[in-house]
């Protein structure tokens, strides 16, 4: 790029030192004058009292380079020309505007083929690009921005300024200039591509194209021989972990893949392609364990998904297909003649967000499988689950939403039916699920008399169900009796031990409290329904 000229409105007199630090990109050069108004560089070239120094940038010259192992990628001999900058933030634009910026002292504005393209900071869009006019006073660079503004950005408080890559990189370690302009437009040029894989060394960036994407053949990271030099996919992330286990056993060691992300970054989706591929990778190789039902264990695996997002995924205002619990996914390998053989697998999970069971915030949903039992069941089945209205129900119609365009509700519960079957379910345990999952929805909807009234001894009252058949509905789904029911919401048992004599008390409820015990009873139940489900998933994976 073209130098600028720093400019100082009178030479530096004798007897003083002046060190100026002149920074373009990622060139800087230090000038120091001492008694001798003569100038020299840190060469000892002398430049004169006029001040001028000029900074060169290497040609740009671009190489894809490929490397076997990700973890130490291979260097082309461009790369000394290559240096991280830090990623700092311009500090706040001193001024923007449309017209021309006057200053004491001003440089000649640079013609087009002399201007360096860069990044300056933007409230709106974080980061535009801009090219340097002309240097503006002492330490002030006049920008003007693809969007046709002027920008006076202050180096002295910026400290540098952040040059555009020129080109768009599969793997970011193959960017010029690694610094956060220029990562964030990298993932930004690539996802309007539609591309949303990034790698950065053996890193996988996913960007959530909320659409569909094609993926590409499996058959073709199988057959490759260097990984690197397919685009990036979460079957390459796949693939390689499947590689390390058929080392020798000298070398070989348990891997591990880490989805991790903020709410709506395409974690459930990713692990989901890793989990796909990795099961049909290993029974490529003709050894996959088949399992009752002449259903494999691959396709159980792989099947154990939708049940676990019906139950536990949920609508949120960021995204449909909220996974609300965390999820810890093992597989079981065994090493024969340099082939893997699928030995079994096993599900944990933790931290289960039983709160969205009795409230939800606006614009959100509780949990996808009340929707989907309402949206997809039968008229006999919604006839024995005795199903609601879902603007009927207090767990359901708190947030006002029942729908989502993206979320098919009757398919996918068609999905976690087939998931369920898959995972040799009977018939009559399915019934069973069901059942309860619709009770609470019915014990949901009990309400209580609120009126307080006292004995003639002062004490509270038993408080009273105003709908018994509510309770009625939801006791006969749980199987229980209605009146036990109704004297597990209403009373509290309290047990005092004192002096070795035990005793029992009674206590009546308030309205507020029988409302909280209706509530915690129902998180209660939903969480032992999902950690049920979890524990028959993991016998059917148990090879």
């Amino acid at each position: 790029y073209p130098p600028l000229r720093p400019h100082h409105p009178s030479p530096p007199q004798p007897g003083k030192v002046v060190v100026l630090l002149a920074s373009m990109g990622d060139e800087a050069l230090m000038v120091s004058c001492d008694s001798d108004p003569s100038v020299r560089s840190s060469s000892g070239q002398s430049l004169g009292s006029g001040l001028a120094a000029q900074i060169q940038t290497p040609p740009k010259k671009l190489r894809h380079t490929a490397s076997n192992d990700r973890s130490s990628p291979l260097i082309d001999d461009t790369s000394a020309l290559r240096k991280q900058q830090p990623s700092e933030l311009l500090s706040q634009l001193k001024r923007r505007t449309s017209g021309v910026l006057e200053s004491p002292a001003e440089s000649e504005i640079l013609s087009p083929g002399q201007q360096m393209e860069v990044w300056v900071a933007d409230p709106a869009a974080v980061w535009v690009k801009g090219f340097v006019q002309k240097q503006v006073g002492r330490a002030q660079l006049l920008v003007k921005t693809e969007d046709g503004a002027a920008v006076k950005v202050d180096m002295s408080e910026s400290g540098e300024m952040f040059t555009v890559n020129p080109s768009v990189e599969e793997d970011m370690t193959s960017l010029w200039y690694l610094h956060e302009p220029g990562i964030l437009c990298n993932l930004r040029d690539r996802f309007h591509a539609d591309q949303p894989y990034t790698y950065v060394a053996h890193l996988l960036i996913a960007v959530n194209p909320l659409k569909p994407i094609a993926d590409p053949p499996m058959e073709s990271f199988q057959q490759v021989k260097s990984l690197p030099s397919l685009a990036p996919h979460q079957y390459a992330i796949a693939e390689s972990s499947y590689r390390a286990l058929l080392l020798p056993e000298d070398v070989r060691q348990n891997q591990s893949i880490v989805v991790s992300g903020e709410s709506g970054a395409g974690k459930t989706e990713s692990a989901k392609m890793l989990m796909r591929y990795v099961t049909w990778r290993v029974s490529q190789a003709g050894v996959g364990a088949t399992m009752r039902g002449g259903v494999s264990l691959n396709d159980r695996i792989v099947q154990s998904n939708p049940v676990l997002e019906s139950l536990g995924n949920a609508k949120t205002q960021r995204n449909h297909n909220s996974s609300r619990f965390g999820k810890y996914t093992r597989i079981v390998f065994a090493s024969e003649e340099g082939q893997l053989r699928l030995l079994g697998a096993s599900i944990e999970t933790y931290l289960l967000e039983k709160s969205r069971l009795v409230y939800q915030m606006s614009n959100e949903r509780n949990y996808h499988i009340f929707y989907e039992m309402v949206a997809g069941a039968s008229a006999e089945e919604r006839t024995q689950w005795r199903l609601p209205d879902p603007a009927a129900c207090h767990y359901l119609n708190q947030s006002g939403c029942f729908e989502v365009a993206r979320h098919d509700d009757p398919r996918e519960f068609e999905c976690c039916r087939t998931a369920l079957q898959t995972m040799a379910m009977e018939p009559s345990m399915q019934h069973e699920l069901f059942s309860c999952i619709s009770g609470l929805l019915h014990l949901g909807n009990v309400r209580f008399d609120d009126t307080s009234r006292k004995s003639s001894e002062g004490e509270r009252q038993r408080l009273s169900v105003r709908e018994p058949d509510v309770l009625r509905d939801a006791a006969e789904l749980f199987g229980l009796e209605p009146k036990d029911l109704e004297a597990a919401l209403t009373v509290r048992k309290m047990t005092t031990t004192a002096r070795g004599q035990t005793e029992t008390f009674l206590v009546n409820l308030d309205y507020v409290h029988c409302e909280y015990t209706r509530d915690a009873l129902c998180k209660a139940v939903y969480s032992e329904l999902f950690d049920w489900a979890v524990g028959f998933i993991n016998t059917q994976l148990a090879g």
